[in-house]
């Protein structure tokens, strides 16, 4: 298996160039004007992308696609993938709360908010047990879980994948799979990034902090790269190979796996009697957290590796 040199600054073309010389540089200045602790973890959450980066070098030439495609893949999710993502999610948690609480759409709208209990009262929090223990909040969950997170984030990663494949014109199928990968991991490093921050923020302990770290390097950032993954695959089938595929078909599996992710980690939130998601501290709600989110991904590892044997990956026709 042959290697390529990564790429230099007389070889890569100008506007990559200025990328890691102006935009990289002012990135890293400007969160650490605004958060210096956020800043000071960013290497550590950026280490999946580093890793990517080092096996991306590992790949064949002729396999790899173009570089610079990736990287503008990577780089363009993160800035617009939250963005869209966000106001899409926005405006149906509007509709569907109105749908659902009428008058109450606004009580619900307040406190989905609110991302601690530090400071609620005893009322408060009774109020917000139920407002979650109630079969429309069950319904807005699963509405929210399956077309807002997992149908919205990966049509998302599909447009951008798309768009990589418009402008590279891939030579083999394998380049599907790198700009989707390059989709899922800019859109998860965004993403934990403002987690991140968040968590930051609220001045939460080490403790907790180390756990969202945790969290977001391992779950978050694999599971968005897998999903897109299982999207790339999909991909080749309807885009390189021309089988007759609908759209929703090439991204159903990733909605599958993420909607049931989101909605049972919602559940959870809301079993401990929280509208929105409030991280749980406890180990039982922490076990009962993580193992649906652990045997999820592995099957979605699992289902990706077996769809990737039987594909053969070819050149491109």
């Amino acid at each position: 298996m042959s290697s390529k040199p990564p790429a230099t600054p007389s070889s890569a073309s100008l506007p990559i160039r200025l990328l890691w010389t102006v935009g990289l540089p002012t990135t890293v200045a400007g969160l650490t004007y605004y958060s210096p602790p956020t800043a000071a973890l960013t290497p550590l959450l950026l280490s999946p992308t580093i890793l990517a980066a080092w096996y991306y070098r590992s790949v064949p030439r002729e396999k790899s696609g173009s570089t610079e495609v990736a990287t503008w893949t990577y780089v363009g999710i993160s800035v617009l993938g939250p963005l869209v993502a966000g106001a899409l999610q926005l405006s149906l948690i509007s509709v569907m709360f109105k749908a659902l609480f009428g008058s109450q759409k606004g009580d619900y709208m307040r406190e989905l908010q609110r991302v601690t209990l530090e400071g609620a009262t005893t009322d408060i929090i009774e109020a917000r047990k139920r407002m979650a223990w109630t079969p429309n909040y069950f319904a807005a969950l699963a509405v929210f879980s399956y077309l807002g997170a997992g149908v919205v984030e990966e049509g998302i990663k599909y447009v951008a994948l798309r768009f990589a494949v418009l402008r590279a014109r891939p030579k083999h199928e394998y380049e599907y799979l790198v700009y989707a990968a390059m989709a899922g991991l800019g859109y998860a490093t965004i993403e934990n990034i403002i987690v991140t921050q968040a968590t930051v923020g609220k001045g939460e302990s080490t403790g907790m902090i180390g756990l969202t770290l945790f969290e977001r390097i391992f779950f978050a950032s694999i599971g968005h790269t897998i999903m897109s993954l299982l999207t790339g695959l999909q991909s080749i089938r309807r885009d390189a190979r021309g089988q007759k595929l609908p759209i929703w078909r090439v991204i159903a599996r990733a909605v599958i796996y993420h909607g049931t992710w989101d909605f049972a980690l919602f559940l959870l939130s809301a079993w401990n009697g929280n509208v929105g998601w409030i991280h749980p501290t406890d180990a039982k709600s922490l076990i009962l957290g993580f193992s649906p989110v652990i045997a999820l991904q592995g099957y979605a590892v699992w289902d990706f590796m077996t769809q990737f044997k039987q594909l053969r990956l070819r050149p491109c026709e």
